[in-house]
């Protein structure tokens, strides 16, 4: 929920600065950027399954991830984003990157209705759509609606960054460290606030409040900041698309490999520092291309000016 909600919030900024590309570009670059390194991520994925389906034991076994030999219709559903099928079977993280290409396709769209409505308006829509995905959760189709609404509440966020931002400087401390607490444990926990009677319709409410909460504080905070821009959160901030799309294949990978062979604290031990240098490596080899191929998009190359004196 924080990556959606953090997307609507970054794919605004440029919108509300008045340097928003065409929506041909913005699609384009969407594209390479999201959906290239899913590609590479998915080829690993497979690669992975191929070799050791069946092989996970407890791991894995919720989502059925590398529980049969991979076939080329769920290969083709995977490509494609076609139909109702397991998002989770050859890496969990492949879900939410349905919905994340899906709505990129509507994106300026929602950035309108949050123009043009006021904000209690605008809070008034993301309710609507809410409720309307989470009645129809049994839709993978349908329900991108709620997915939607966490965009939009990001695009509102961003495009109410410097009132926020105006209240969180000008409070008490008590008050900065309560947000911080009450936004950590939303996030943290608000999924069991939505299952508590009728507060089931509220869906990931909950958990998006908390999680705008925490960029608030983060945007804000001289603390935060200061500990957000410090080398090791930075160099996980960069790989962060990277370590999400391979941790899942590293765990998968590892679990296949010395699965049973050695305890959980040492397994553990292993998996952290394996999963974040190959994501790194994944960064380099496949994210990074991708991502400054996405950014020469819709960018006119300059044409170098010819002296006429010179002959």
């Amino acid at each position: 929920m924080f990556f959606f909600l953090l997307s609507g919030f970054v794919l605004a900024l440029p919108f509300f600065r008045g340097s928003n590309p065409p929506y041909f570009v913005f699609v384009c670059r969407r594209i390479l950027r999201i959906y290239g390194p899913y590609l590479g991520a998915l080829a690993l994925a497979v690669s992975g399954c191929a070799i050791w389906h069946g092989q996970l034991g407890n791991v894995g076994r919720f989502s059925g991830a590398w529980g049969s030999a991979v076939d080329a219709h769920s290969l083709f559903q995977h490509i494609l984003f076609l139909g109702d099928y397991n998002y989770y079977r050859y890496n969990t993280a492949f879900w939410s990157l349905v919905y994340e290409m899906r709505i990129s396709l509507i994106f300026p769209l929602l950035f309108w209705f949050a123009i043009i409505l006021r904000t209690r308006y605008s809070l008034f829509l993301v309710l609507i759509l809410t409720l309307a995905g989470v009645q129809m959760s049994h839709s993978q189709l349908l329900v991108t609606l709620a997915y939607a609404a966490i965009f939009l509440v990001g695009i509102l966020v961003a495009k109410n960054r410097d009132t926020l931002g105006g209240v969180y400087r000008n409070s008490a401390v008590w008050p900065r460290y309560l947000l911080a607490l009450a936004s950590i444990a939303l996030y943290d926990q608000g999924h069991k606030i939505s299952n508590l009677g009728l507060l089931w319709h509220l869906g990931d409410t909950p958990v998006v409040i908390g999680a705008a909460g925490i960029i608030i504080v983060g945007l804000n905070s001289t603390t935060a900041k200061r500990i957000l821009n410090s080398s090791a959160p930075a160099f996980l901030g960069r790989i962060s698309y990277s370590l999400y799309l391979v941790h899942g294949t590293v765990l998968f990978a590892m679990a296949a490999i010395i699965g049973g062979k050695v305890n959980h604290l040492i397994f553990s031990f292993l998996y952290f520092p394996t999963a974040i240098f190959l994501s790194w490596g994944f960064y380099v080899a496949v994210e990074r291309p991708f991502m400054l191929w996405s950014r020469s998009v819709g960018r006119r190359k300059a044409i170098p000016t010819v002296d006429p004196t010179v002959a």
